[in-house]
């Protein structure tokens, strides 16, 4: 044997050795038998000859299996008890289920359980939990609501209730009382008082706009009349 020459392969990061196979799936096989990183040839001939096959012969795809895998994580089967959610659940205690593997996406359990056996929320609405018990996925405890009412009949809107039932005068010192107060279409309170001293001072700023208001007003009144 000529001095200086050895049978082993290559050391990491030396160049590989040339072979007649390299472009295709075979030369990358021949490649990592021999210890040598594949080529840049043979990576693309791999992936080409791969997507080839595929194109030909096509994975069968698996049959969809959401209901299943879905009531496994559920138990409980009476509608007039909760059923609790056993798998993930996110840090407010909401239930979380994939749909689509690792591909897809995840969503509330609770709005998957009302879409399986009731049907599609209603576009603007939210699930409220008429239980109050977030881990709760029986459709027949959930209330399709817009997100106010259900911000006012969660821990949020007790909270908010109990601090605005605190405040017994507004800002200016008004008190809040049966003579003293409207309510807005929001809900919200509002002082008689400082409406009044408002409307008075717009008017001072402008009389002549507030006065023709006013006739355009009593016409309008005349014609019905009429």
């Amino acid at each position: 044997m000529t001095a200086g020459l050895t049978t082993a392969g290559p050391a990491a990061g030396a160049t590989p050795f040339a072979d007649s196979r390299c472009g295709s799936d075979r030369g990358y096989q021949a490649h990592r038998r021999r210890g040598e990183t594949p080529c840049e040839a043979c990576r693309k001939g791999r992936n080409a000859e791969r997507r080839a096959r595929e194109r030909v012969k096509p994975k069968p795809r698996k049959p969809d299996t959401t209901p299943r895998r879905f009531w496994g994580k559920v138990t409980g089967d009476d509608f007039t008890t909760c059923w609790e959610w056993t798998a993930y659940r996110d840090q407010n205690g909401y239930g979380r289920f994939n749909i689509g593997g690792r591909a897809g996406s995840t969503h509330m359990a609770h709005r998957v359980a009302y879409e399986l056996l009731i049907g599609p929320v209603p576009n603007g609405l939210e699930l409220d939990h008429l239980c109050r018990n977030r881990a709760c996925v029986n459709p027949w405890h959930l209330d399709p609501v817009t997100h106010l009412v259900n911000s006012r009949r969660g821990i949020a809107g007790q909270v908010n209730a109990e601090r605005q039932r605190a405040i017994t005068h507004c800002p200016e010192g008004h008190p809040y009382d049966g003579q003293n107060t409207t309510l807005r279409s929001s809900g919200a309170r509002r002082c008689k008082t400082c409406s009044r001293q408002d409307h008075q001072r717009r008017y001072q700023q402008n009389p002549e706009k507030y006065r023709e208001v006013a006739r355009q007003y009593r016409v309008r009144r005349k014609e019905r009349a009429a």
